[in-house]
């Protein structure tokens, strides 16, 4: 398969991109929100709940970079 990422070069700040994107996960009711890491300091996952219910989105840094390249 080929997939090609719309958009993939971005000059925003890492930062600002979590902040918006744990705004956005505030602002459809998630009451919890981490991030695990690894001892080198890497984010492996992406952790909220929503209610009730609760979703653990993992990274995949080596895929994407693949797909980069």
């Amino acid at each position: 398969m080929d997939f090609k990422l719309k958009n993939y070069t971005t000059s925003v700040e890492a930062e600002r991109s979590i902040t918006e994107i744990e705004s956005l996960l505030q602002s459809f009711g998630a009451s919890t929100i981490m991030k695990e890491y690894l001892t080198d300091g890497r984010v492996t996952s992406l952790c909220f709940k929503i209610g009730m219910k609760g979703f653990k989105l993992p990274v995949n840094a080596e895929g994407v970079q693949k797909l980069l390249y």
